[in-house]
This record gives structure tokens, C-alpha cells and sequence, in this order.
């Protein structure tokens, strides 16, 4: 399910060929008191990058290099996840949807990311 804007204002994201910027507004980064985004990308020729938050960049930029996946989580409020599918060249849409911190898009498969389809939700008990 869809959470509500009660705990936060508004969640971002640019997706860009060979990175992505997730960036949260609710004062100084922050979805809440707390909280925090954090991501990591899948990019031709590097593999997993190194996980990165609140507005960093994951990916490359000016390098010509493409960005094949991506993880997401959230975190500082147990409350609080995050769901996540993308679309992959040739490939077409996820069928499932990815949860907090699972890789979504193709890796290995020389495939980019074409786009990205995200929510942040509330966790069940």
C-alpha cells in the first residue's frame, strides 16, 4: 500500500542514463526526523557501487557508461519501506516488484535501466 503524506512531504527522484539522485524534501534532506534514503547503482564496466544517501549521486556522470540497476532502502523509522520495479532495454517491465535494499534492473545482462517506477510504503508487521 501507498503511505500517506502524514510522515513526510515528498520523495524525488531523477533517473538520468548513468546516475540517479534521490533527493527528499522535509527540511534539511530528510523525510522525517531520522530518516534516510539510500541507494546504490549497477553500472557497465564497475558493478555494484558503493551505497550512497540523501541526495548523493549513484551512477557516473560524463563517462558514457550505463546504468544497469539499482537498490533502495530506507531507513530511521521501522514504519517506513520502500518498493521499487524497473524498466530494462528489450526486456520491458519487472514483473515483481523489489523491497528495500533488493537489486532491480538487469546485472550482467548489458541491458540499461530506461526507467524506474517507486513508493515508499508502510512495512507490515
Amino acid at each position: 500500500m501507498k503511505f500517506g503524506l502524514k510522515k513526510f512531504i515528498a520523495s524525488f527522484l531523477t533517473l538520468a542514463t548513468a546516475f540517479v539522485t534521490l533527493t527528499t524534501f522535509a527540511g534539511k534532506n530528510a523525510i522525517a526526523d531520522g530518516v534516510s534514503v539510500s541507494y546504490k547503482a549497477y553500472v557497465q564496466n564497475i558493478g555494484w557501487q558503493d551505497l550512497v544517501s540523501d541526495g548523493a549521486v549513484a551512477g557516473t556522470e560524463g563517462c558514457g557508461l550505463r546504468m544497469e540497476a539499482l537498490a533502495v532502502v530506507v531507513s530511521g523509522d521501522p514504519e517506513l519501506g520502500v518498493r521499487y520495479k524497473t524498466h530494462v532495454q528489450n526486456q520491458g517491465w519487472d514483473a515483481d516488484w523489489r523491497y528495500n535494499g533488493d537489486g532491480a534492473g538487469s546485472v550482467g545482462m548489458s541491458y540499461r535501466m530506461e526507467a524506474l517506477q517507486i513508493e515508499l510504503t508502510r512495512r507490515s508487521c
